[in-house]
């Protein structure tokens, strides 16, 4: 066999060799493809299918790889994807997402080999869009067009019920249906290509085969409901009618301008349900991308890992219900992915095959080839429209279409003439490059320092992730990272946050505390920081220090939910603490008064089931004042004040109650209570006015026949300890006609007949 980058068979090889070296690379793209899509076990084996399908091209071709001009940022794309694999604090989920990479690269170099020809080409165009139909037919069974982001039931949602469903598909509830949102994000991804056919395809079969594509592929992205969606598709088609037509531009920028402004000030004229929950939309997105820039700001050359957002973002804000498995950004999600470096690399790839796409257009002499180049372009610019407010990452599984899209621009370089323009590119790249050089020496020292912090950050992910008792060895290395950033550069906010949570990781809260606060005077507005250094003071039992910080980044509705979450758990003590908290920070818009009340009487009730009734009068107190307008509340304390022998004070407080009530319950309760401390009091003539006014409350109010009769029963007796007989037994007597089975009524009739 001879050396590397010679030809192992004689060069002039023959059709049928040719043909079979064709079909085995084809087969083993796709069962490298069907292992790589849904990575198990036997992945790896996928990853050598792959390495065999490069093998026998270069035995068909001499190349391991078809030439192209995107090699170089490819090339550092998968670097950082080992990167991103190396940090990741989850392991499992960044090999599922680098072997789908991984596939999408090697689709890229397939189909750039394969649309060498202009008929190879024009087919691989025609496949995406009968491909883009298939997708959007399967869709309309499998898709929960009623949980589309709008909330608006269109009349053919429901004409297009699911036949079969998918777990795990995103939606509310996994069991459901395919999230509409990833159905919109790929039928804008279709469509430019089939619109630019449409228009400027040559030839009636092509043209017709473009616009009658345009149905099947507008039907799921309306039903969808899904804004972004259809910001992708104004954006993918806009570009098409830009590039071919530039004086659109001059429509295209002001109706952009005025819907944003029809936004602001209108709504767009939606309900406000609707609106409410774009709003809902855009302040979870808002959230996310700001721990997004955290996690980029402290992992800038690695990334947090490949897919290990979900698991990273956890750690750079407090718990949340928000939907935070991505960036719901493309870009953001690339740079948590694959650093800094994976994200240029990715916006190189991206201008340069745009670049491609313009050049093809530039010098193509053939419609066709112009045509399908200009969709497969606006393909890329809806890929990046859909991305502004959602992310399809590179390695997940529905950019592997777009992987093919970049191949097809790519190989329409070959089959057109070389554009002289392509060499003028050269000298301003290398000004850049010198330019970013310079820049880097220039801040060498900060460079350094964060990429220490990168390094301890790194390692105490993956000392979080693994949730198993920690080394002093791995918190000594942390330590060494941050202590090092520090002497490149004093100043750095981030070092002195990375020292502090390892302290805090190995239980040593006074040093913790100091770099902790450090950190604070340099960065004031850091949320994390904060809150961890009020967490570290609650713990100590400096609540005041605690509220401080708590306060300086308004953490209070954060406390209060906390709070809300401990009592819905049935922990009061718990629940008590983190309301009282709540309440000191004077918040509004959290309805921390009114759990806190409920606390209260809940832990009141606990002390009078144990007899202990001072302590429960301490808590009934509470709760009666922080929310004074609760009737229940109010009763309560005067039932406390009732068993503890206080009868004026009870009275006092039934009163209350009978004063501010509307509720016939809370009012015939009171009114009984007060007669019964009377009858106790031995002032008969006093508990017959309660009782009687519990019995016309009961009339007045239609209560049901057994409490009207508990009422008057209550008056008879009354009635008859103040002797006044005739009335006693006339109010037994109507409570029995009301409820025969009242048996205080007949134990009343009995007594009075004895007498």
């Amino acid at each position: 066999m001879s050396g590397l980058g010679k030809q192992v068979w004689p060069v002039e090889m023959t059709a049928k060799f040719r043909l079979t070296a064709g079909v085995l690379e084809a087969a083993a793209f796709f069962l490298a493809a069907a292992l790589l899509l849904f990575p198990g076990k036997a992945a790896p084996l996928g990853v050598i299918l792959l390495a065999a399908q490069a093998g026998l091209r270069r035995q068909r071709t001499g190349r391991w790889f078809p030439k192209t001009s995107i090699s170089m940022p490819l090339i550092v794309l998968a670097f950082t994807a080992l990167v991103g694999c190396l940090v990741s604090p989850a392991p499992a989920l960044s090999l599922n997402r680098l072997y789908v990479l991984i596939l999408g690269m090697a689709l890229f170099y397939t189909i750039l080999d394969w649309g060498r020809k202009p008929e190879q080409f024009l087919q691989a165009a025609i496949l995406i869009i009968l491909l883009g139909v298939g997708i959007a037919l399967i869709s309309l069974v499998v898709t929960d067009f009623e949980a589309g982001s709008l909330g608006k039931s269109y009349g053919l949602t429901s004409r297009f019920v699911m036949l079969i469903r998918l777990p795990g598909s995103g939606v509310p509830n996994p069991a459901e249906g395919v999230n509409p949102r990833g159905v919109a994000g790929s039928m804008a991804f279709f469509i430019p290509l089939a619109f630019s056919l449409a228009l400027f395809g040559q030839g009636w079969k092509l043209k017709a085969l473009g616009l009658l594509s345009l149905l099947p592929l507008g039907l799921p992205l309306v039903l969808s409901q899904s804004p972004q969606g259809y910001l992708s598709a104004a954006v993918g088609i806009g570009l098409v009618l830009a590039w071919r037509y530039p004086w659109t531009l001059l429509i295209q920028i002001p109706a952009a301008i005025a819907s944003v402004i029809a936004w602001q000030n209108w709504h767009w004229w939606l309900s406000p349900a609707v609106v409410s929950r774009l709003e809902v939309g855009i302040f979870a997105r808002l959230e996310i991308w700001r721990r997004g820039f955290l996690m980029l700001r402290d992992l800038p050359f690695s990334g947090s890992g490949l897919n290990a957002y979900p698991v990273v973002v956890a750690w750079y804000g407090p718990p949340s219900e928000l939907p935070m498995s991505h960036a719901h950004n493309f870009l953001l999600q690339t740079a948590n992915d694959h650093g800094m470096v994976g994200m240029i690399a990715v916006i190189v790839l991206l201008g340069m095959v745009f670049i491609s796409g313009w050049r093809t257009w530039r010098s193509s002499q053939q419609p066709v080839m112009k045509a399908a180049c200009l969709g497969l372009a606006g393909s890329c610019a809806a890929f990046l429209g859909y991305g502004l407010a959602d992310s399809i990452a590179l390695g997940n599984k529905p950019a592997l279409l777009l992987w093919g899209v970049f191949g097809l621009l790519e190989a329409s370089q070959l089959l057109t003439p070389a554009d002289q323009s392509a060499r003028k590119t050269s000298r301003p790249l290398r000004y850049l490059l010198a330019g970013l050089i310079l820049l880097s020496l220039l801040s060498l020292p900060i460079l350094g320092s964060s990429l220490l912090v990168n390094l301890g950050r790194v390692t105490l992910h993956q000392i979080q992730a693994q949730q198993r008792p920690i080394e002093s060895q791995s918190l000594e290395k942390i330590l060494d990272y941050a202590n090092l950033a520090l002497r490149f550069w004093p100043e750095n906010s981030r070092a002195y946050v990375l020292r502090g949570q390892s302290y805090m990781l190995g239980s040593q809260a006074s040093l913790a505390i100091d770099s902790l606060e450090k950190a604070a005077a340099l960065e004031g507005s850091d949320f994390m920081t904060h809150f961890q250094l009020a967490e570290i003071y609650q713990q100590q039992g400096d609540s005041s220090q605690a509220l401080l910080h708590w306060s300086a980044v308004g953490a209070g509705n954060l406390i209060c939910q906390r709070g809300l979450d401990e009592l819905e758990a049935g922990h009061l003590d718990e629940a008590y603490h983190w309301l009282e908290l709540a309440l000191n920070l004077k918040l509004s818009g959290c309805h921390a008064s009114i759990a806190f009340a409920r606390v209260n009487y809940e832990l009141s009730q606990q002390l009078a089931d144990q007899l202990d009734w001072a302590a429960a009068e301490q808590y009934a107190v509470t709760a009666a004042q922080t929310n004074p307008t609760n009737d229940q509340y109010q009763y309560w304390l005067g039932r406390v004040y009732e068993e503890q022998g206080r009868s004026n004070e009870a009275l006092l407080q039934y009163a209350l109650v009978i004063q501010q009530s509307d509720s016939p319950t809370w009012l015939i309760n009171a009114h009984h209570r007060r007669g019964g401390i009377y009858i106790d009091l031995q002032q008969y003539p006093q508990a017959v006015e309660e009782y009687r006014a519990a019995v016309e409350i009961g009339r007045q109010y239609k209560l049901p026949d057994d409490n009207r009769a508990f009422s008057l029963s209550l008056l008879g007796r009354a009635l008859m300890m103040a002797n006044d007989r005739e009335a006693a037994r006339q109010a037994y007597l109507e409570a029995l006609a009301l409820n025969p089975d009242n048996q205080l009524a007949r134990d009343g009739l009995k007594a009075l007949d004895r007498k």
